[in-house]
């Protein structure tokens, strides 16, 4: 039979302690109605499993050529020539590379783990998360940024978190 490879994303398994890494047989916690939808869609690949080849990818930040989600930092970046970061303690980013995704796409429907037919208690299998080995917060990503534009100097300008709420409101 085909195989279905499932497009999840990391929030459908919810945030995890700082310095820690979230693995694939952790519990799931989202915390967002986009993670919980996802989680719902896993849920549901979950009670096919039995009658077909099923595995989920779970995918952090996807970017690359024609990206519009990342479009607005890199022009602040080149435009304003600073980084603005939300809140004080920004949490850590997964993400990754679109032909690095397809490529893993690719590789699980060859010969990716399975989701089992009877789930006995979430032991991770046919689950796979899909990001980077690094986990930059949103200070380090504007580095990471700062560099990608070709800026020797741009600030990281922490802002504390109302503020950046109440400015995207207006």
């Amino acid at each position: 039979p085909p195989v279905l490879v499932t497009v999840s994303s990391i929030a459908a398994a919810g945030p995890t302690e700082r310095g820690k890494v979230k693995t694939e047989a952790d519990p799931c916690t989202p915390i967002s109605n986009y993670g919980r939808s996802k989680r719902g869609g896993e849920v549901a690949a979950e009670m096919f499993a039995g009658k077909m080849p099923i595995t989920v990818i779970r995918p952090g930040i996807v970017f690359g050529p024609g990206d519009r989600l990342l479009l607005p930092a890199f022009r602040a970046l080149r435009m304003m020539r600073l980084h603005v970061v939300p809140g004080m303690r920004p949490p850590p980013l997964s993400y990754i590379y679109v032909g690095d995704l397809i490529q893993l796409l690719c590789q699980a429907a060859a010969s990716g783990r399975r989701l089992p037919a009877e789930r006995e208690g979430q032991n991770g299998d046919g689950y796979y998360f899909a990001c980077v080995n690094e986990y930059p917060n949103y200070s380090e990503f504007g580095r990471m940024l700062r560099k990608a534009v070709g800026r020797r100097f741009a600030p990281i300008v922490s802002v504390p978190e109302p503020l950046p709420t109440l400015i995207a409101s207006l």
